[in-house]
């Protein structure tokens, strides 16, 4: 996703609160949004072209909000999804299109696939669950949704993006690094604790979910190359 259209969609909340004493812009012309579904990705994930018409009477912003607005989560399948050709057209700030100009982004569904997984026992620990690299770098840890609403590919995204960054950033010096091999696991239940001290029963944790990244920093040239 480019920068401007990143931003427009952090918009989307503000702009609606805006307007709470009326009809949102976009939410006037997400019902005007034509939704055509493609052919799939070459990974097999569906996509979808997101087209509206123009209206000189809101911005770009509004425009590119309301196709957001149009895509449902059924559409996706409950999994996110990438913004293709067209993302570039939908400008920041006051600019308005020209009436009945043509307006659409290419959308691409994730599979919401992960990356070598299975389910383990409640209570297991990383380290039990998937066998550790020997002699090679490798980050591991374990996390568990956030919310009622997040999903165990959420939950791996960020286990993984954090991994990622680490390595990059601190230990391969913002230096090139190859990723060799992701491993998850999610338990297969919520963890449950024991009464306290006066019978009080306390909520059990949702379930984790266990990641393990092996990765090797690469020397880099004189000239900047790997």
């Amino acid at each position: 996703m480019n920068r401007s259209l990143a931003a427009i969609l952090l918009v989307v909340a503000a702009g609606l609160a805006a307007c709470s004493n009326g009809v949102p812009p976009a939410q006037q012309l997400a019902g005007d949004v034509e939704i055509v579904e493609l052919e799939p990705a070459g990974n097999g994930a569906r996509q979808f072209r997101l087209s509206i018409a123009g209206d000189a009477r809101h911005t770009f912003t509004d425009h590119a909000v309301a196709l957001m607005m149009a895509l449902t989560a059924e559409h996706c399948g409950g999994q996110g999804y990438g913004m293709g050709e067209g993302r570039e057209d939908f400008p920041l700030g006051n600019e308005r299109p020209v009436p009945g100009q043509p307006l659409s982004i290419k959308v691409t569904c994730q599979l919401g696939l992960l990356p070598n997984h299975r389910i383990v026992e409640a209570g297991s620990s990383t380290f039990d669950v998937i066998p550790l690299p020997a002699g090679k770098d490798y980050l591991a840890a374990s996390a568990m949704p956030m919310t009622d609403q997040d999903r165990t590919v959420d939950v791996v995204n960020r286990l993984i993006g954090d991994f990622v960054r680490q390595a990059y950033t601190e230990d391969c010096a913002q230096g090139p690094l190859v990723i060799e091999r992701i491993e998850t696991a999610t338990e297969s239940g919520p963890r449950g604790y024991p009464e306290t001290a006066d019978g009080e029963k306390l909520k059990a944790r949702v379930p984790q979910t266990h990641a393990v990244l092996t990765y090797r920093c690469l020397e880099q040239d004189p000239d900047g190359d790997a």
